[in-house]
């Protein structure tokens, strides 16, 4: 490559990370967004937080206990501490869930097999109406969140990769988050777009910027390895999406903002591929207290 060439090649990367910077802060209200599912590095991060000053975005798995917990009982137990803790310090807070539900590959989570069954027991329908009936009610569970994501909608056939079949479910998340904010009059959690189809991102971009659904779609959408990339469709609602890494425990993720997603601030590097934290006493003290 000459010179002139370079020069040209450098300044188009300049000014294209510039304008995805400011699309990403056009929306962004967090500087940072942990979603360690549950891993004990979230424990340290926590303790760490100051989100008076640097707000911050704490996610979390109501369903899978961290794996350093004596039992699954205790595990659950602790996430729910760390949750109080959060809002403690002023922190948003995300949730995790399971949706229809489903297995990893094709390997049930033997909980999560019994999750399933125990909510297709009461919902007829199943993957048409039965899970959406479910899953509203485990949204009203955790109606104090900031936001929330659902998984396993490709096992919808209504909705998979489909864009229309999407539209319909974001036109109703929206519908029931409105509606439930009128009746109690306390907001509702917004909905992370996970795992979508580049045209089901061009979808939530279209929700994101209409001032009628915006508030309903997260600044965040999460794109697990091996799924679509959707980042070019994003940057242009200011929606930052997080790559989940490579070769990953599910249950056990931890990402971060890409470079381009930053909000106001820079956020915190090298979350995806930290050390399991070792916390000192008196973070295992705060976080061990019932």
């Amino acid at each position: 490559m000459d010179l002139k060439k370079f020069f040209i090649f450098s300044a188009f990367c300049f000014f294209t990370a510039a304008a995805n910077q400011v699309a990403a802060k056009a929306i962004c209200e967090s500087n940072s967004f942990y979603f360690a599912s549950n891993s004990d590095l979230i424990a340290e991060r926590l303790q760490q937080a100051d989100c008076a000053k640097n707000p911050t975005l704490f996610g979390f798995d109501p369903y899978h206990a961290p794996k350093s917990s004596e039992s699954p009982e205790e595990g659950l137990r602790l996430v729910k501490r760390r949750i109080a803790l959060a809002k403690q310090k002023g922190c948003k807070t995300h949730i995790y869930l399971e949706g229809p539900k489903g297995p990893t590959g094709s390997t049930w989570n033997e909980k999560e097999k019994q999750r399933y069954e125990a909510a297709r027991a009461n919902h007829s329908n199943w993957y048409t109406t039965g899970w959406w009936e479910h899953t509203k009610t485990e949204i009203l569970k955790f109606q104090d969140h900031y936001s929330v994501e659902i998984d396993n909608l490709q096992r919808v056939e209504d909705i998979r990769y489909d864009k229309e079949g999407y539209r319909k479910f974001l036109t109703k998340f929206c519908e029931f988050k409105s509606e439930n904010e009128k009746l109690t009059g306390m907001p509702m959690p917004k909905l992370t777009a996970k795992n979508v189809s580049r045209d089901q991102m061009k979808v939530v971009a279209e929700f994101a910027a209409n001032p009628t659904t915006q508030n309903c779609i997260s600044e965040f959408a999460i794109s697990e390895a091996g799924s679509n990339q959707v980042g070019s469709e994003a940057r242009k609602a200011g929606i930052a999406v997080y790559r989940a890494p490579k070769f990953i425990d599910t249950y056990n993720y931890r990402a971060m903002i890409p470079r381009h997603a930053s909000c106001h601030r820079p956020p915190v590097r090298g979350l995806a591929t930290a050390a399991p934290a070792i916390l000192s006493d008196s973070a295992q003290q705060e976080l061990s207290t019932p």
